[in-house]
């Protein structure tokens, strides 16, 4: 799928008043945003991202996207083609709007707001704003890497791009698909049971018309009798099985919420891990230089060495601090196993009620059946061909039933079978390693091309192993600013490749923010630039404070700021 962006314009939107800014998309193979700190050069991403999936690229609240001045009809417009079909996006503040057009026809808004962004990540875009930034935002502010996203984060960047996330949808279905099937079994089986319990009364009843009245007479009493006993002694049971099941609810609450707990302790060590990082990477810093970047002066030794001693001490406490944390999760998911065991209990429990519960119906209505007869019994010993009919269609319906069952059975080994090869094991598993040295190939391709020559290797879990030409082994956070960032690149202009080759997720938009500026020296950019220019279909933004650069492109996108409003200037 080609995703093809035409244009966008915003209004009342951060900086710019209601005058607004548009920008044709298509306009020029490659455009310079230049402009001073703080003259709206970055609106573009954040006006893009809004657009379309309702949040900022930068780390701006909502409401903070309306123009401070104004304060109102804050909108922006994005209009893209995929095949032949024209979208045209609206979304605004004060009022809120979000509006999808289909050739100019919008569509359907009786959904929640929820559910129509859904519709249009899943059934339009088919991409996350997470896949979005891995291959259309560059950005130096809150756009994470892919080397540093989880996991689970970079497995979902890498299954929309391959195009194969249908799989996990499609097993998201299918487990939705086994929990029914197995409710049905489990409704079978009890109306089996049923149906046996029946049959065995209706053999009884006949048994008993075949004798004699007086025979007939003791049976059908005993019967009863015996259906009783059972009745009771199934509602002692109930009894029993209730009060457990009460005191396992009482048990299972006293725990509280363990989920919310293990989101809360999950979300603090992720905090504080972040802030110990930030503190490695300061007393990395002290280490290794002698000079400050900013002002180029020479750092005091004693400064230094204060500097790495205080961050050092924090740092120490961060990971007491995680340790702590580390203990209170292991406490938790030991609380967890014990819910979900006492849940396990009070399944079993319910189960057991639900079949005594049934039992005891299938034997009332005996008993009323039994009544009768045995009212009866002395004018007429009864109707066994009749009886003898009700048994068959009794036998009859356990003969159905018995089908049912077999066929469900079936299916469920299909089901799970299927699941298995749905999981992230089985086919998906399969796609990837097929494409893993492809992107590797790639990613040391440009790598090259930027003059950084390393053995990049993403494994099947898409960890990183990376190999200096003297073999020696580093990760991704070994290297400097500088080099992460061709990594990063590099990494990206891989994804496009792939998305283009896949046909997945290609699209003509390319926007970089400020990275040529600082981590680049001028020969990388040179080299960087050289393979922009070559993407084939792709209209490139990089919005830059550097003046060198300028002749290099053929448009560019001055901002400026006038009265506190961001004003856009194109030549």
């Amino acid at each position: 799928m080609n995703i093809v962006f035409k244009s966008i314009t915003w209004k009342n939107f951060l900086s710019t008043g209601s005058a607004g800014n548009t920008i044709d998309f298509q306009a020029a193979p490659m455009t310079l945003i230049a402009g001073v700190s703080g003259s709206g050069k970055s609106t573009l991403l954040c006006a893009l991202t809004f657009a379309l999936f309702g949040k900022s690229f930068r780390d701006v609240n909502k409401p903070n996207l309306v123009n401070s001045i104004n304060q109102k009809n804050c909108v922006v417009e994005v209009t893209f083609l995929i095949g032949s079909t024209e979208y045209r996006i609206v979304r605004g503040i004060k009022p809120a709007v979000f509006e999808i057009y289909s050739n100019g026809i919008m569509l359907n808004q009786n959904a929640a707001s929820k559910d129509y962004q859904k519709t249009l990540e899943q059934q339009i875009l088919k991409l996350n704003y997470k896949t979005f930034t891995q291959l259309v935002i560059l950005g130096s502010s809150s756009y994470v890497p892919f080397m540093q996203l989880p996991s689970a984060q970079r497995r979902e960047v890498i299954e929309d791009i391959l195009d194969i996330s249908v799989f996990s949808v499609m097993n998201s279905l299918l487990k939705d698909k086994i929990a029914q099937t197995k409710t049905e079994l489990t409704d079978i089986d009890n109306k089996i049971r049923q149906c046996r319990d029946s049959a065995i009364s209706q053999q009884r009843i006949i048994d008993a018309l075949i004798n004699s009245k007086s025979d007939q007479v003791g049976q059908l009493s005993t019967q009863i009798q015996n259906n009783q006993i059972d009745i009771d002694t199934n509602h002692a049971r109930l009894d029993v099985i209730n009060t457990q099941i009460a005191d396992l609810l009482n048990d299972a609450k006293s725990f509280g919420s363990v989920d919310e707990d293990l989101k809360k302790i999950t979300r603090l060590k992720s905090k504080l891990s972040t802030k110990k990082d930030h503190i490695e990477e300061t007393i990395e810093f002290f280490h290794e230089n002698e000079t400050c970047p900013s002002c180029s002066q020479q750092i005091p030794h004693e400064h230094k060495q204060h500097i790495i001693e205080s961050a050092t001490t924090e740092k120490d406490k961060y990971e007491d601090d995680i340790k702590t944390l580390d203990d209170a999760l292991e406490a938790i998911i030991k609380r967890q196993r014990e819910v979900e065991e006492i849940n396990g209990k009070i399944l079993e429990l319910n189960t057991e009620a639900n079949q005594l519960a049934s039992s005891n119906r299938v034997l009332s209505e005996q008993n009323k059946k039994l009544q009768v007869q045995l009212s009866n019994v002395n004018a007429d010993t009864g109707n066994i061909d009749q009886e003898k009919e009700a048994l068959k269609q009794i036998a009859a319906n356990a003969l159905h039933l018995d089908d049912r069952k077999k066929f469900l059975l079936d299916q469920k080994n299909i089901q799970e079978v299927t699941s298995t090869l749905l999981k992230d094991t089985g086919i998906k598993a399969n796609i990837i390693k097929e494409y893993i040295p492809i992107m590797n190939k790639l990613i040391n391709q440009y790598l090259g091309l930027m003059d950084m020559f390393v053995q990049f290797e993403l494994d099947e879990n898409f960890n990183e192993v990376i190999r200096s030409r003297h073999r020696d082994v580093f990760t991704y956070t070994n290297f400097s600013e500088g080099e992460r960032l061709r990594i990063d690149l590099s990494i990206m202009f891989t994804w496009r490749h792939i998305s283009k080759m896949k046909n997945s997720v290609n699209t003509n938009l390319l926007i970089m923010d400020e990275i040529v500026d600082n981590r680049l020296d001028t020969k990388t950019v040179e080299l960087f630039l050289q393979i922009v220019r070559r993407l084939e279909n792709t209209h490139v933004f990089i919005i830059s404070h550097r003046d060198d650069i300028v002749e290099k492109f053929d448009r560019t996108i001055t901002f400026t700021k006038k009265n506190e409003f961001s004003l856009m200037e194109i030549s």
